[in-house]
C-alpha cells in the first residue's frame, strides 16, 4: 500500500532560505549601486522619479558637452577677430590719413595699396578661418546676400544682391566703432543690419549690364523693360517706397519702359534717359544731369515734371490724354487738352491737338504753338516770347511778358508766311520791297516778321536765307537765330540780335551791329562799312574799302580785308589780320595776336586758300595747317625763345597737325581750331574757346583755360587738368589723372585705364566706365556713379550723391549728408561723416 506525507519542517526551512536569500541579494544590489531603489517593485513611484532625473541629467550633460565645443568655436573665431580688428585699424588710420588734402595723387596711391593689402588680408582671413569644416565668418542667407551698411559707425563690406525683387525685411540696431568693426568678418553668422534710414517699407536693389543689354525687371509685382543704351557695361539702381507707390532709378544712358495696364509713379535721376510711361494715368519725375534725355507720357491723363541743369535738355512727348506737362526743353502736348507749364527759357512748346493751355514763366525767350483747338496762352514774363495760336479761336489770358510776338490770336501784331518744305524758296514783299526767302529747315517752317514804328523790319524766326533787293537800301533787324541775310548794294543797316547767324552787306557802306551774340560771322562787303561787333566767337571781314571796325567779341578773328582800315580791339583772345593797305589798330586787349599793322605785329601769319593746306616751320618743328573752309582762312603764331613755347591763333576750320616724333610744347588760342600732338610726351596748353587738343601717344601734360573745349589725351598715362568751366575731357587709353579745379557740367570720361580724378569743383557729367579709378572728392553737389571696375572714393564734400555701380567699390567718408549707393559687388565702407544714407 502506497502511502504520501510531507516533511513540514523542511518546506518551512526551504521558504526561509528563500526569503533570506531575496533578502541579502537586495541588500547586496543596494549596497552596489547605493540607491535604495533599483526596481520599480522596490518602490513604484519613487522609481518614477528616478528616472526621470536620470534622463535629465543625461541631457544636462550633453549641454555642458555643446557648451564646450561653442567655448572652443568662439575662441577660435575671436582669434581671427582681433587680427581683423587689428587690421581694421590700420584702415581707419589710413583712411583718415588720406583725407588729408596735403598729400598728393602719389601719395594716395600708396595709401590706396595699402588698404587693398588690408582688404585682402581681411577676405583671406574670413574664407580661412574654420571649425570642424565650417566657415565662421560666413554662410549663405536662403540663396541671398544682404545690402549691409551702417549709418552710425565705420562702413564694412556690402554685399550687394544683384537683383532684389521681394520685400526686404531687415532690422537694425546701433553698434560701437568696435562692434563696426568685426561686423564684416560676421556677416551672415545671424548678422542683418540696414541704412538707419531705410523703411521696412521699402524695396531697392541694384542690377549690372552688359554693353547694350536688355532685361525685363520685375519691381514689387510690376514690370520694367531696361535697356543699357552705352557700349560698356554699367549698373542700375532703384528704390521703391511701396507705401506711396514713388519708384526712384538712379541711372544715365539707360532705355526705361513702364509696363502697360499699370499707373506708375516714377523718379528718373542721372543722364541721357529715355523714359517711357505706361497707357494709363502716370507721373513721372525727370531730373536730367546732363546731354539729352526724353520722356514719353504715352497714353493716358499723365503729369510729367522735368528739371534740367543750364547745358542740358529734355525732350517731352505727353501722348494721348489731357497731360500736365512742367518743364522741358522741347515739349508736346500732342492729342488732349494739354497743360503746359513752360519753365525753360528758349523752350518750343507745341499744344498739339485740343483745347490746350500753355503757361509762360521765363526770363528770356521761347516758341509757342497752339496746333489744332480752342488755346489759351498765359504769358507770367518773358522777352521776345513768340505766340501762335495755329488754328482754332486762341486767347492771350494775358501778357506780362516784354516784345511778344502774336499770330493766330486775338491782338496779333506780327505777319506770318508759311513754308511746307525745306528749301522752298518765296517772294515776300515788305514795306515795297522784296526778299527772296528760301526755308532751311529739314521740315515746313513759318516766317514771322514785324514791322517797327520806325520802319525797322524785324525778321524773328529761324532757319531762313533772306536775300535783300540788291538795288534797294535794307533797315532789318535779325532776331533770331540760324538766318543767313544778305543786304544789297547801296547803304544797308542791319541789327544782328541773335546767334548762329551770317550776315552779308555786300556792296554800299553799311551799318553792322551786333549785340552780345555769339557764333556769328560778319561781312562788310565793298564800301567803306562801319562794323561794331559784340559777344564772342565772331569772324568779321572787313572786305574791300576804308572799314572801321570795333571789336568787342572775344575769341574772335578779324580780317579787314583790302583798304585803310582802322581797328579797335575791345576784348581778349583775338586774332587780328590788317590784309592789304595802310592799317592802324588800338588794342586794349590781352592776347592780342596782330598781323599787317606795321610796327604793331607781334605774330607770324600763315594764309590759306580755300579747302588748302600749308606745312610750316618753327623752331624746327614741322606743323601741317589745313584750311577746310570754302573761304580764305588767317593762321597767326609766335614763339617765345625762352621758354621755347609755340603760340597758335586760330579760327574754326582749322587743324594744325604737329610732327609725330617730337615733344609739342604749344598754348592755344582764337576758337574752333584742332590740334593734334605727336607720339612723345605733349605738353599742350588751351587758352581758347571751342578748341579741341588731342595728345595721341606719350604721357601728355594738357591744361585748359579756355570755354567749352575739349581735350583727349590719347594712350599713355596723361595728366589733364581743366581751370574753367564748360569743357570736355576725355583720357582714353592709359592710367590718367583729370584735374578738375572749376564747376563744369560737360563729359568728363577717363576711359580706358585705372584713372586719378581730383575733384575740386561741381561737376554733374562725370562717367567712367572702365577699368579701377579713384575719384577724390573735395566738392559739394555733385552726382558720380562709377563704373563695372573696383573703385575707391574719398568723400571730404558735403551733399553728394555717390553711386558705385559695378565692382568691389571702397568708400570713405569725411563729409556731411551724403548719399552713398555701393551698387552691385562686394562694397566697403569706412564712414568718418556725419548724416550719411
Amino acid at each position: 500500500m502506497i502511502t504520501f506525507g510531507s516533511d513540514v519542517a523542511d518546506l518551512i526551512l526551504q521558504k526561509t532560505l528563500g526569503e533570506n536569500t531575496l533578502g541579502l541579494n537586495n541588500s547586496i544590489n543596494r549596497m552596489t549601486t547605493g540607491y535604495k531603489v533599483n526596481q520599480a517593485k522596490d518602490n513604484a513611484a519613487g522609481y518614477s522619479i528616478i528616472t526621470d532625473l536620470s534622463t535629465q541629467i543625461s541631457s544636462m550633460l550633453q549641454v555642458q558637452q555643446n557648451t564646450d565645443d561653442g567655448i572652443a568655436l568662439l575662441q577660435t573665431a575671436e582669434g581671427g577677430l582681433e587680427e581683423v580688428q587689428k587690421l581694421l585699424e590700420r584702415l581707419r588710420d589710413l583712411a583718415t590719413q588720406a583725407s588729408n588734402g596735403t598729400y598728393d595723387a602719389d601719395t594716395r596711391e600708396a595709401m590706396q595699396a595699402e588698404a587693398d593689402q588690408i582688404l585682402e588680408q581681411i577676405a583671406q582671413i574670413r574664407e580661412s578661418i574654420r571649425y570642424d569644416n565650417q566657415n565662421l565668418y560666413y554662410k549663405e542667407n536662403n540663396g541671398k546676400s544682404l545690402t549691409t551698411r551702417l549709418a552710425e559707425a565705420a562702413r564694412v563690406e556690402v554685399l550687394a544682391d544683384t537683383h532684389r525683387n521681394d520685400t526686404i525685411s531687415e532690422t537694425y540696431t546701433p553698434v560701437s566703432a568696435s562692434t563696426a568693426e568685426r561686423a564684416d568678418a560676421l556677416s551672415a553668422a545671424s548678422f542683418s543690419v540696414s541704412n538707419s534710414t531705410r523703411a521696412s517699407s521699402t524695396i531697392e536693389g541694384a542690377i549690372d549690364f552688359n554693353k547694350n543689354e536688355s532685361k525685363t525687371v520685375t519691381i514689387d509685382g510690376v514690370d520694367y523693360v531696361l535697356r543699357n543704351k552705352l557700349t560698356t557695361a554699367q549698373s542700375i539702381s532703384y528704390i521703391k517706397d511701396t507705401a506711396t507707390g514713388e519708384l526712384t532709378f538712379l541711372a544715365s544712358d539707360f532705355y526705361i519702359k513702364a509696363q502697360d495696364g499699370v499707373s506708375h509713379n516714377l523718379i528718373v535721376n542721372g543722364s541721357r534717359n529715355e523714359v517711357h510711361g505706361g497707357n494709363l494715368s502716370d507721373k513721372i519725375v525727370i531730373n536730367n544731369n546732363a546731354g539729352s534725355a526724353s520722356v514719353y507720357g504715352e497714353a493716358g491723363d499723365d503729369e510729367i515734371i522735368v528739371t534740367n541743369i543750364s547745358g542740358s535738355s529734355v525732350n517731352v512727348n505727353g501722348g494721348d490724354g489731357n497731360d500736365i506737362i512742367t518743364g522741358g526743353t522741347y515739349v508736346y502736348g500732342n492729342a488732349g487738352d494739354d497743360i503746359l507749364n513752360v519753365t525753360v527759357n528758349g523752350a518750343q512748346a507745341y499744344g498739339g491737338e485740343g483745347n490746350d493751355t500753355l503757361n509762360v514763366n521765363i526770363s528770356s525767350a521761347a516758341y509757342l504753338y497752339g496746333d489744332g483747338g480752342d488755346d489759351n496762352f498765359n504769358i507770367i514774363s518773358g522777352n521776345k516770347i513768340v505766340v501762335n495760336g495755329g488754328d482754332g479761336i486762341n486767347t492771350i489770358l494775358q501778357d506780362k511778358g516784354t516784345n511778344t510776338v502774336k499770330i493766330n490770336v486775338d491782338g496779333a501784331n506780327a505777319y506770318s508766311v508759311e513754308f511746307t518744305k525745306k528749301d522752298e524758296t518765296k517772294t515776300v514783299t515788305i514795306n515795297g520791297i522784296d526778299y527772296e526767302v528760301t526755308n532751311d529747315k529739314n521740315s515746313a517752317n513759318t516766317l514771322i516778321y514785324t514791322i517797327e514804328p520806325s520802319g525797322t523790319i524785324n525778321f524773328q524766326s529761324s532757319y531762313f536765307t533772306i536775300k535783300g533787293d540788291l538795288n534797294k537800301a535794307h533797315n532789318v533787324k535779325i532776331s533770331r537765330s540760324n538766318v543767313n541775310f544778305y543786304g544789297g548794294n547801296k547803304a544797308d543797316t542791319i541789327v544782328l540780335e541773335s546767334s548762329l547767324c551770317k550776315v552779308y552787306g555786300l556792296g554800299g557802306d553799311d551799318n553792322i551791329t551786333t549785340t552780345s551774340v555769339g557764333a556769328i560771322t560778319v561781312d562788310g562787303g565793298d564800301g567803306n562799312d562801319t562794323l561794331v561787333v559784340k559777344g564772342d566767337r565772331a569772324l568779321v571781314y572787313g572786305g574791300n574799302g576804308n572799314d572801321n571796325i570795333t571789336i568787342y567779341a572775344g575769341y574772335s578773328s578779324v580780317n579787314a580785308g583790302d583798304g585803310d582800315d582802322f581797328v579797335d580791339v575791345r576784348n581778349n583772345n583775338l586774332l587780328i589780320y590788317g590784309g592789304t593797305g595802310n592799317n592802324t589798330i588800338s588794342d586794349n586787349g590781352q592776347n592780342t595776336f596782330i598781323n599787317g599793322f606795321g610796327d604793331k605785329d607781334n605774330a607770324e601769319a600763315v594764309i590759306l586758300s580755300a579747302n588748302s593746306s600749308k606745312d610750316v616751320v618753327i623752331n624746327n618743328i614741322n606743323y601741317n595747317i589745313q584750311n577746310t573752309a570754302d573761304d580764305k582762312r588767317v593762321v597767326l603764331y609766335k614763339q617765345n625763345h625762352v621758354t621755347d613755347e609755340i603760340s597758335f591763333c586760330a579760327v574754326a576750320t582749322t587743324t594744325i597737325t604737329g610732327q609725330n616724333d617730337v615733344a609739342h610744347n604749344v598754348s592755344l588760342y582764337g576758337y574752333g581750331m584742332r590740334f593734334y600732338g605727336g607720339n612723345l610726351a605733349d605738353n599742350i596748353t588751351v587758352n581758347g574757346h571751342g578748341t579741341v587738343a588731342y595728345g595721341l601717344g606719350g604721357d601728355d601734360i594738357m591744361t585748359t583755360n579756355g570755354y567749352n573745349t575739349e581735350m583727349r589725351g590719347g594712350d599713355g598715362n596723361d595728366t589733364l587738368t581743366m581751370n574753367t568751366n564748360t569743357n570736355r575731357i576725355y583720357g582714353d587709353d592709359g592710367d590718367d589723372t583729370i584735374n578738375l579745379n572749376e564747376a563744369n557740367n560737360q563729359i568728363i570720361n577717363g576711359g580706358n585705364g585705372n584713372d586719378t580724378y581730383n575733384i575740386n569743383a561741381k561737376v554733374t557729367n562725370l562717367s567712367d566706365t572702365g577699368g579701377d579709378n579713384i575719384y577724390n572728392v573735395n566738392a559739394n553737389d555733385i552726382n558720380i556713379s562709377g563704373g563695372p571696375g573696383a573703385d575707391t572714393f574719398y568723400l571730404s564734400g558735403n551733399n553728394n550723391t555717390v553711386l558705385g555701380a559695378g565692382g568691389d567699390d571702397y568708400f570713405v567718408i569725411d563729409g556731411s549728408n551724403n548719399f552713398i549707393d555701393g551698387g552691385t559687388g562686394n562694397n566697403y565702407y569706412i564712414d568718418n561723416g556725419t548724416g550719411t544714407s
